[in-house]
């Protein structure tokens, strides 16, 4: 799904969101294409199954890629930011499933790309780690912070080496990602990406410019 498909989509769920009232909510037919799940007929994870705290809704909503129970959640105030019990956010399943309109729909609600989940990975490391290009794009672009390390010192440009997810590497190197930054091993992106070839490749070429 191409950026600009993903925000019209978003849009139109915006749009249904702003006729939300305590009492009814506004149908609209763009509003969950994933499970064809009106907006009024309210949430669709069960809440008995999770912890009763709000944010664990709106990240399992996310997690079944149910974009109508996001949007809901959004509505009633629910702070994406905060992690279900596997220690994951909202934008984090985004990220991991690749899913624009979601995250489209996060970011514009304020969700931070800093927050850490119980590794130390923010949701642009999961991205990277699936080749997710599209939500690595929106996480990029809003200010994800590109070298952010996590508890053994892994960047996501060393998540995407590892994985040989070349394009992914490729997106992170446009943005500046750092060649040169080490894990608390010593061990840098090149050093990450073993044998993939492209992908040591796009490293050397990269930090021969620079």
């Amino acid at each position: 799904m191409t950026r600009c498909r993903a925000a019209l989509l978003a849009a139109a769920l915006l749009a249904a969101a702003a006729s939300v009232t305590s009492a009814a909510r506004a149908q609209s037919s763009n509003a969950t294409p994933f499970n064809n799940t009106a907006i009024d007929a309210g949430p669709t994870i069960p809440l008995s199954g999770f912890s009763t705290d709000r944010p664990n809704n709106i990240a399992q909503s996310s997690a079944a890629n149910n974009a109508g129970s996001v949007l809901w959640y959004i509505g009633q105030g629910f702070d994406p930011d905060q992690p279900d019990y596997n220690g994951y956010t909202a934008l984090m399943y985004a990220a991991i499933n690749n899913n624009t309109q979601i995250a489209y729909l996060l970011l514009s609600h304020s969700a931070h790309t800093d927050v850490r989940d119980k590794l130390g990975n923010t949701a642009l490391h999961l991205a990277a780690d699936r080749g997710s290009l599209d939500v690595m794009r929106q996480l990029l672009d809003a200010k994800a912070p590109v070298d952010a390390q996590n508890r053994q010192g892994v960047t996501p440009l060393m998540v995407a080496a590892t994985n040989g997810h070349a394009e992914a590497v490729k997106l992170l190197l446009k943005y500046n990602a750092d060649t040169g930054k080490q894990d608390y091993t010593g061990r840098d992106a090149l050093g990450w990406a073993g044998n993939k070839t492209a992908v040591v490749q796009l490293i050397k070429n990269s930090a021969s410019t620079r």
